[in-house]
């Protein structure tokens, strides 16, 4: 088959009117990405189930150091809390953009000491309805994905057993104390995404109900638009990527590449629509050395999962159009290069399984589903989050 697709593909020096129109479309495929607007419309969109926030918010907050601190509340009195989040339980807000509501139960000793009561400790526990707020902060190195105490609603506390005067002297000061100490605590970290690992130039955080979308401007030079993405999964997360900024990367891509063999030929992406099951991939295949030519092609292919990677798999090419003096026989041509132009382009946003890092905390990650939205504008990958017992 080589000796056949080299035959076919070796001849005299390319045609200069060909040779500049792949200089032209080079330039503009590495060209920067258009300027970024602060309120810009997103080509990638991450959604994290409410189910997974819940699940990571308690997690947070569970691993968090307990609240404590000293409270005097006169007559020599001190009053030490030393409250722990046990359990938070996420709904709606409508308190801010950012926003979500949770409900928090808080247990712990309060010792107490001086004055008429003496020396002691008592147990009490804490229920704080609390608006949560989520964001993301740019760093040098990443983003991180933060959610910090922005309002307590009210804070009750449950003193059963204890002394009544212990009661009368601790019930209002510890939830006035509560109240600003929660306000006051640092963001958590819930999540980080690094820079280096996906080509992405900016993103925003906004809650949907309970759930969280991240909404990604990409590194494309054209890229695409998804307007309003589901926030209603059924796994924990879903990816959502523009069919026009994934080809837009993968024309970058295969451009910065250049020709990878002596044959001197480059395969790049031109189109690309997904339906449920499988994909149409527009592809045009450069000769540049010998006889010049280019081919446009049309790949058929299906979309699926296997050993936790998602995959492109051709199934089948046929030519649309080809310049003067194309020629060679098209399956050599199709086996030789077009697996690894699909390739080059999924790997711009198809994650594969393995871990990565949520609160500091090492997470698996796998993507056990990949389909093509609706309008077939847009590729979803989605997938489970399993976090440590």
């Amino acid at each position: 088959m080589t000796t056949i697709l080299l035959s076919a593909l070796l001849g005299c020096a390319p045609d200069a009117a060909l040779r500049a129109e792949y200089d032209r479309q080079q330039a503009a495929a590495l060209a920067a990405p258009p300027l970024l607007r602060a309120e810009f419309v997103p080509d990638a969109v991450l959604t994290l189930s409410a189910p997974l926030v819940q699940r990571i918010v308690q997690g947070a907050l569970v691993d968090a150091a307990p609240i404590t601190g000293d409270i005097a509340v006169g007559g020599g009195v001190v009053l030490t809390p030393k409250l722990r989040a046990v359990s938070a339980t996420l709904k709606p807000s409508r308190a801010c953009e950012t926003c979500i509501a949770a409900v928090i139960a808080l247990k712990g000793p309060l010792k107490f000491q001086g004055g008429i009561l003496g020396r002691g400790q008592v147990p009490v526990r804490a229920t704080a309805r609390v608006d949560v707020a989520v964001a993301a902060v740019d760093r040098p190195q990443q983003w991180s994905i933060t959610a910090q105490v922005r309002r307590v609603r009210d804070v009750e506390l449950e003193l059963s057993g204890v002394p009544d005067l212990v009661g009368q002297l601790a019930a209002e000061p510890v939830r006035a104390w509560a109240e600003q100490t929660l306000t006051a605590q640092a963001p958590a970290r819930l999540a980080s995404i690094r820079r280096d690992a996906v080509p992405v130039r900016a993103l925003t955080v906004r809650p949907r109900g309970a759930a969280v979308q991240i909404a990604l401007k990409t590194e494309a030079t054209e890229p695409g638009r998804i307007a309003q993405a589901n926030a209603k999964l059924d796994t924990d997360w879903r990816l959502e990527v523009s069919t026009q900024s994934l080809v837009s990367l993968g024309r970058t891509a295969a451009f910065r590449s250049g020709p990878q063999t002596a044959l001197q030929v480059v395969g790049t992406p031109e189109s690309l629509s997904v339906r449920r099951g499988g994909f149409t991939l527009g592809v045009r295949v450069w000769r540049l050395g010998g006889g010049g030519w280019w081919r446009d092609l049309d790949v058929e292919g299906t979309l699926g999962i296997a050993d936790g990677y998602a995959q492109l798999t051709p199934t089948d090419a046929a030519q649309r159009d080809a310049s003067p003096g194309a020629s060679g026989p098209l399956a050599a041509l199709t086996e030789t290069f077009l697996p690894s132009a699909v390739a080059a382009l999924l790997a711009q946003s198809a994650p594969a399984s393995g871990s990565t890092t949520v609160g500091g905390t090492a997470v698996d990650v796998d993507v056990t589903r990949m389909l093509g939205a609706p309008a077939g504008d847009a590729l979803q990958l989605s997938g489970t989050l399993t976090l440590p017992r």
